[in-house]
């Protein structure tokens, strides 16, 4: 593993190790927090200051949100009686007019009107505008992934619910699949979109390591029209489908899942591919997968149009994904701590560039963001050799968003580093190296408790702004209370972990390693707390 020798290997190993014996699982009681009485619980809890979280218990997928209304409907899978060690999800509804800040409104699907009575698991929700199911104009129809319990061995098939009441409440269509298992153990997470060029809608499916495309008048009856397929990523979840125009004025569509790259040194996070659909299947410009994010934490993404007053919904649309990791997603501290487990990334603005010969997807922190400003403070310039000088501490935060344009020359691991503890010990690193960076929790409890997720280092291409012969990075990093996500150079690459970093580590500090480094431009906000 880069930048740790066999000493620091060890050390991280047995405080990982000990993490894990402390850390609670949902048929154990929930370890709370003594707090100071005279300190605001809302600065010494780990419940994140910006980012979505479940109210209690335990969350995973996002669902993509529709808008009714004048706001947002974002639905998520909840499981209300995780700490009974009781699986099983329902469809929780938070509506949002600002994709900042949400308000609970319970579940939408309960766990009551599942086929077997027990879980409700992904799908999608679309506005049936034309009345093409016939539930009325405008119903909200939910179209999603459970176990038909009419068949012995239960294979996952796909139901239908719908509300008309602004997709509060729903009914079940029938205990009867709409769209019945054909025989494959992983068929699942239903992507609904509606295609305006062949007047249908349009299904894609997870179907192990394919992609599976339907098309359907009116939401009930579907019919196989062609598939996808990769052999190196896994199985894949939670499929998506949308057009998108670039920055050249050309529009393609963009097929995206949730995809299992480790194996080949990639993310397990959203993987996708620019191309055509021609109503019944997907043809990629190139083979090679990208990713919407290189780190460890950000899953099951969903992105959806942006309703915003003049915006062209095909010019930029938003994004979400679960910030946690099925290898080792009970080991968080928000549940060992607080007694709830999920949280969810930033909402993210995507658009599409060219560049080359293929398009790249570009990401952007939600710009609703700066509403909830509570402090912003410009700090001094700072300029390191790395040669007599090898840190300095910068500035102090647990929550809050830092800034920067970091230049540098000849470099040799150089960077910052955040969340780190007052004897130094404790932290987690913002590096580069060369033409290569990396986020690094090694020196911090980590959340993998087999001990292989500490670092992801990611090639900078050649596209990089030059000012003297170096290198300048635009950065945006922004620190949760166990969140990290980093947006380098106007968000062209990605960056989200979770961390289990200690509430009193929060010192900032510069670091170089013999290389010439600056940050200029810096600048420190914090936020107000969205939810209790």
């Amino acid at each position: 593993m880069s930048h740790m020798n066999m000493v620091k290997h060890i050390s991280i190993i047995l405080a990982v190790l000990l993490l894990s014996l402390t850390i609670s699982h949902p048929d154990l009681a929930v370890a709370k927090q003594n707090i100071d009485p005279n300190t605001s619980t809302a600065e010494l809890n780990y419940r994140p200051t910006y980012h979505f979280t479940v109210p209690s218990e335990w969350m995973n997928d996002p669902q993509r949100p529709v808008y009714v209304n004048g706001h947002y409907n974002f639905y998520y899978l909840y499981n209300g009686d995780y700490s009974k060690n009781i699986i099983g999800t329902s469809y929780h509804l938070a509506q949002s007019n600002d994709l900042v800040s949400f308000q609970d409104k319970g579940d939408a699907i309960p766990k009551a009107l599942a086929p077997d009575g027990k879980s409700i698991w992904s799908g999608s929700t679309v506005v049936d505008e034309r009345n093409t199911a016939g539930f009325g104009k405008n119903a909200v129809v939910s179209i999603v992934t459970a176990l038909d319990a009419t068949i012995p061995d239960r294979p996952q098939a796909q139901f239908l619910y719908y509300s008309t009441d602004g997709g509060e409440h729903f009914k079940a269509y029938s205990q009867q699949p709409v769209f019945a298992n054909p025989g494959r153990t992983d068929f699942r997470d239903p992507k609904v979109v509606w295609d305006p060029e062949s007047n249908r809608w349009v299904m894609v499916l997870a179907e192990g390591n394919q992609l599976g495309f339907y098309q359907s008048k009116n939401l009930v009856q579907w019919e196989k029209t062609g598939t996808f397929s990769k052999d190196h990523l896994g199985v894949f979840e939670c499929p998506d489908l949308f057009q998108m125009k670039a920055d050249d004025g050309s529009i393609h569509w963009i097929l995206g899942t949730g995809a299992n790259g480790k194996s080949i040194g990639e993310p397990n996070t959203y993987a996708y591919w620019v191309g055509n659909f021609d109503g019944k299947t997907f043809l990629p410009i190139n083979e090679k997968e990208q990713w919407l994010d290189q780190g460890w934490d950000w899953y099951a993404g969903v992105t959806w149009e942006n309703y915003s007053k003049d915006n062209d919904p095909l010019t930029n649309r938003y994004a979400i994904g679960w910030m946690n990791n099925w290898d080792y997603v009970n080991n968080t501290v928000t549940w060992e701590k607080e007694g709830f487990n999920g949280t969810d990334s930033l909402v993210r603005v995507i658009n599409l560039k060219k560049e080359g010969t293929g398009y790249h997807l570009y990401s952007a922190p939600n710009p609703n963001l700066e509403a909830y400003t509570k402090t912003e403070k410009t700090l001094p310039n700072q300029s390191m050799n790395g040669t007599k000088e090898k840190t300095r501490v910068i500035g102090t935060g647990v929550s809050y968003e830092l800034s920067f344009n970091l230049q540098t020359k000849n470099t040799n691991h150089a960077g910052i580093r955040f969340r780190q503890s007052a004897d130094g010990t404790r932290f987690v690193e913002l590096g580069f190296d060369g033409k290569e960076i990396y986020l690094d929790r090694s020196s911090t409890p980590n959340p993998d408790q087999y001990f292989k997720r500490f670092e992801r280092t990611t090639v900078l291409n050649d596209q990089w702004a030059t000012k003297n012969d170096q290198q300048v990075h635009h950065v945006q990093l922004f620190v949760d209370k166990t969140t990290v996500e980093v947006f380098i150079d106007n968000g062209k690459y990605v960056m989200s972990d979770v961390i289990n970093s200690e509430l009193n580590d929060d010192l900032i500090t510069l670091f170089s390693d013999a290389s010439t480094v600056k940050l200029t431009n810096l600048r420190l906000s914090t936020f107000n707390q969205i939810q209790d």
